[in-house]
């Protein structure tokens, strides 16, 4: 991240759960200036110690992340910016046998759009 910092480029990560519980501090303090903070309701919960978005993203706010993506499932995603707050409604796709994945789909997607 400093590398990448230091070379003025766009960064994003991606939480995952084993990590937000695991490391959870240190993870805050790795995180601080991260441009785009990707992660689902759980992890966003576990990692911040919160039971609301609200409060969450607010935590990480004060901690320096400024964009955070929650990933909510069925529901779509939220995506929260000092410029913005959006719901972004889930598309409904006939003949889904397997949904393994498809969040790190949608990251891959929200970075390529955003790059």
């Amino acid at each position: 991240l400093e590398a990448a910092r230091k070379a003025r480029l766009t960064t994003f990560i991606d939480m995952g759960s084993g990590a937000a519980d695991a490391l959870r501090e240190r993870l805050l303090a790795l995180v601080s200036n991260v441009d785009y903070l990707l992660m689902n309701r759980r992890e966003l919960y576990a990692l911040t110690g919160e039971g609301s978005i609200s409060a969450a993203v607010a935590g990480l706010a004060a901690r320096g992340v400024k964009r955070v993506l929650v990933k909510l499932g069925e529901m779509g995603s939220m995506v929260i910016t000092p410029e913005l707050t959006e719901l972004i409604e889930a598309l409904e796709i006939d003949g889904v046998l397997e949904s393994t994945g498809a969040g790190d789909y949608y990251t891959a997607a929200f970075a390529h759009g955003v790059m």
